[in-house]
This record gives C-alpha cells, structure tokens and sequence, in this order.
C-alpha cells in the first residue's frame, strides 16, 4: 500500500504554503533568474532533508547483504528534488513538474513496490522521499532511465541514498547527466558556473515548451 502525502513526525523547517501546481511551457521570462538573497533557510531545509532521509533509512531501509539468503526484500530510499538553477528554488514552474517526477519514479519501480511516499514544499525547492522495494543499485538505474528519457527529465533529481551518500551514475555505468546548456557533462559547469542564470532560464524554458 503507497503511503501518500505522509507528513514526517518532524517536519523539515521553513517550509512553504500549499499553492496550484503552475503552467508549463512558458516563455524564458516566466523562469525566474533571480531571488532571495538570503540562502540560509535554503541550507537549513537541505540539512532537514538530510536528516529525514536518515530517519527513513533507520525506519523503513534494510541492506541488502542484510536481507540475502532471507524472505525479507531489500529496499532503497530514494530522495527527489529538481534541477534548479539559481536562488529562487520554487519558481512557477516546480510543481507540476516534481508532481511528475514523483509519478515517473512510482512508475519505474511498479505502484506495488512503493511502501512509503511522501512529499513537501520547502524553501528549498519540492522535496520528496520514496522507500521502493528492490536493490539500490537495481532502483538507481530505473531512475536513471526516467532522468534520461522524460521530456521533463533533465529537471528531475532522483536520487538514490544508501548511508546518507547518493549512488553515483558511474557505480551503475551511466554516463553523467548533460548540461541543460552545453550539452557537456553538468557537473563541471554547475562547478564554474559556466552558465548565467538567464542563460540557464532559456534552456529550462526549453525543456518545459
């Protein structure tokens, strides 16, 4: 049974009000390229959802060298957020498309292999968190898949934890993720900063059209 829209115990601070999901495929002007200044409460929301994800671990996730050899099936947490560049971290656009990042990740693993989900709006963006039954590794390259082939999906961030640290695509064989820009691997150019944020806009304008 898919838990939905569960609240933890200790929710994450500075959250945000409930609002419609918004329209996509805006124009460039609709995707924010700017902010609040203050990243603070962005940070304190990024800590919160280091610690849920540990209570998740604790609660619900058992290894799989635990599990081998047992009737007990192994689960990965899986942790959702979006690619958005910039300070602003809930720009008009982030509802509908995390609304649908979290539907592709139930999909890939199968709605009865989902046993615990539950999402919130925080300042730092849409959060979500998902316990799927299967190896992390297994669980890891599904996601991959959906990152790799929704029309959507280079917005998507759909990590897989195991001990707080995220499976890299390298442990599984994918390539890195591409720059929403360039095209090249995206991790050296969110480094840098390769890319101005309005840059940044029009590429993401792009995805969602």
């Amino acid at each position: 049974m898919i838990d939905t829209a569960v609240e933890p115990s200790n929710p994450p601070p500075a959250q945000m009000p409930s609002r419609p999901a918004a329209q996509v495929g805006a124009s460039p002007a609709a995707v924010p390229t700017h902010g609040p200044a203050d990243v603070t409460p962005v940070l304190a929301a990024r800590d919160a959802r280091v610690e849920r994800q540990r209570e998740l671990a604790r609660e619900f996730v058992i290894d799989a060298a635990e599990s081998a050899g047992s009737a007990t099936t192994p689960a990965a947490l899986a942790s959702l957020t979006l690619v958005v560049p910039g300070p602003d971290k809930n720009p008009a656009w982030a509802v509908e498309v995390f609304d649908a990042a979290v539907r592709c990740t139930i999909d890939a693993v199968g709605a009865e292999n989902a046993r615990h989900v539950e999402t919130h709006e925080t300042i730092a963006g849409p959060q979500g968190y998902l316990v799927l039954a299967g190896p992390p590794h297994a669980v890891k390259r599904r996601l991959v898949e959906v990152e790799d082939t929704h029309p959507w999906g280079r917005l998507f961030d759909l990590d897989v934890v195991i001990d707080g640290v995220p499976v890299s695509r390298a442990e599984i064989g994918a390539p890195p993720r591409r720059c929403l820009v360039c095209d090249g691997p995206a991790a050296p150019c969110a480094r840098s900063r390769a890319h101005d944020l309005p840059t940044l806009a029009s590429a993401i304008a792009e995805v969602l059209a």
